[in-house]
């Protein structure tokens, strides 16, 4: 299975983000993952009514939305699960329990990778 890039994370008291980059196929893999952990649904699919009445499904191109913010349903309602689209990177906020957070890390560890980055050199004068 392809892995996705995790550019970034942290943490605050009560709450986890998660850097992405703004890729359909990172939208694919962290659905399910959300899906598994928190039973939500990340509405990858957008429904309109045509000019003669019929409903035409298509399929939401992630890679093109411009900046915004979109909140991703659940059944439970317990976690608040917010994205935030960036010109290139998408920054996933889940606000719920440590234990919960928890169970989403160890899901995403499997799924995902993060660069390594060169070390600091400072330059010379």
């Amino acid at each position: 299975m392809r892995k996705i890039r995790l550019s970034g994370i942290g943490n605050k008291k009560d709450y986890n983000y998660y850097i992405f980059e703004k890729k359909n196929y990172s939208v694919k893999i962290l659905g399910k993952v959300l899906s598994k952990v928190f039973d939500s649904r990340w509405k990858r699919w957008d429904e309109k009514e045509d000019k003669n009445g019929k409903w035409i499904s298509r399929k939401i191109n992630f890679e093109k939305r411009k900046e915004g913010h979109e909140s991703i349903e659940n059944a439970s309602n317990k976690p608040k699960i917010d994205v935030f689209y960036g010109n290139k990177k998408m920054t996933l906020v889940i606000h719920c329990h440590p234990n919960l957070r928890k169970k989403f890390n160890e899901e995403l560890e499997k799924v995902s990778y993060m660069p390594k980055t060169k070390p600091f050199k400072p330059r010379k004068k």
